[in-house]
């Protein structure tokens, strides 16, 4: 919890880094120094001091991270966090213990975010670590615990993704956490009805042939589309077995996609996945995210909302101030309402042309004309005032399930 992290000191020597380490670390009462150089030694709340040699940042295929330290007496360890799956690959068999995946998916079920932890010693010098790479280290490991840490649903979720449905937008959760903890957020938040019938596509063997469950862990079978419309169900999948979705059938993968509420486990490239397949079936599609693995998504999808300043801002073309899903909401209002404003200003401008072109064929009918001022009042003071009038318009306070025409015919 100490060592095994990415946080660093800023020039105002604030901590800086992710809000899940950053959590971690203060609870241990370590203390962090960082010299000119960039090393960081780290001071234990026992007073022991470690100095952190080697670090490899997360990666999100591995869904692992790792550090390498030297101890004050001179011992060399690395120190290991990830996902229960993935950690538990990299175990010694016997260090595992029995209640092992017992473990994780009551934590899951309970909407506990998990993080898996392992070590083991190096027979190297601190020069020597300089030179290993990731796979030599990340290797027989021992197991030593979880940490949990509960997710708490921001108050104004549920109320923004009530908007979101009364706005006819359909609202669906791609994360890298375990499928059955945004199960449970999903639940939490109203994503998922409570009347809803939830069947989660919990793992895909080598034959490609996908096990399919309901809430209560039995298996059972995949619905066909239109019973999925009929029961109201509301479907779970895993990243690999989404990618197992696409290669047996893309279109029955997109058919399928609008009734997907929750894709768990996904890598970078799974979220690419999901994005392009909405956007391949004609969906305009946003994407939220506030993470570097989001990138990719951000910006395959037609929005990008960034909930960060940091590498998901550059990417994304809206970057949240007060880091909150609420932003979404009004990117929609302010865009519906400059689409249909400027839509109202440009058939004002034809409509004012054809009654003026009417108009002008009475005058030559009747062999009348309008004075010259009255000309500079309509071309010059009402049509330009009424014009840019239309542009000033604000946007509604909640989402309608009508949309703005896009066409101006």
């Amino acid at each position: 919890m100490a060592t095994c992290h990415n946080l660093k000191l800023s020039s105002k020597g604030l901590l800086v880094g992710n809000n899940v380490d950053h959590n971690m670390f203060v609870a241990t009462g370590t203390d962090l120094s960082q010299s000119s150089d960039g090393s960081v030694s780290l001071t234990l709340n026992d007073g022991t001091c470690v100095t952190v040699l080697k670090r490899f940042e997360f990666d999100h295929h591995r869904m692992t991270q790792s550090a390498i330290v030297q101890r004050s007496d001179g011992t060399v360890c690395v120190f290991v966090k990830g996902s229960g799956e993935s950690i538990e690959r990299l175990c010694l068999r016997n260090t595992i213990p029995e209640n092992f995946y017992n473990n994780l998916e009551n934590a899951a079920k309970q909407g506990i975010y998990q993080i898996s932890l392992a070590m083991k010693e190096l027979n190297y010098d601190a020069k020597s670590v300089v030179t290993l790479s990731r796979d030599n280290v990340e290797n027989g490991l021992t197991f030593v615990g979880f940490i949990n840490f509960k997710n708490q649903l921001r108050e104004d979720t549920p109320d923004v993704l009530a908007q979101l449905g009364a706005g006819d937008v359909i609202s669906t959760m791609v994360t890298g956490d375990n499928t059955l903890t945004g199960i449970n957020i999903a639940r939490e938040a109203g994503l998922i009805k409570e009347d809803e019938e939830i069947i989660f596509g919990k793992s895909v063997d080598s034959a490609g042939i996908i096990t399919w469950v309901n809430e209560d862990g039995d298996v059972t079978s995949l619905p066909s589309v239109g019973k999925i419309k009929n029961r109201s169900i509301a479907l779970a999948v895993t990243g690999k077995v989404w990618a197992a979705l696409n290669a047996e059938s893309q279109g029955n993968a997109s058919a399928l996609a609008p009734f997907i509420r929750v894709f768990g486990r996904c890598t970078p490239l799974d979220k690419v996945s999901v994005i392009e397949s909405f956007v391949s079936n004609g969906t305009t599609c946003c994407m939220v995210g506030d993470g570097g693995n989001d990138c990719g998504a951000l910006k395959a999808a037609h929005i990008g909302i960034a909930l960060s300043d940091a590498e998901a801002s550059v990417v994304a073309p809206f970057t949240s101030l007060d880091k909150s899903i609420t932003s979404v909401v009004e990117v929609l209002k302010e865009g519906r309402c400059a689409l249909a404003s400027a839509l109202a200003s440009y058939k004002y401008m034809i409509i004012y042309g054809q009654v003026e072109s009417i108009n002008q064929i009475a005058n030559a009918y009747f062999s009348v004309t309008f004075h010259e001022w009255c000309w500079v009042f309509m071309d010059g003071i009402w049509m330009m005032s009424m014009a840019f009038a239309l542009s000033l318009a604000h946007a509604e306070t909640r989402l309608s399930p009508k949309r703005p025409t896009s066409s101006l015919l």
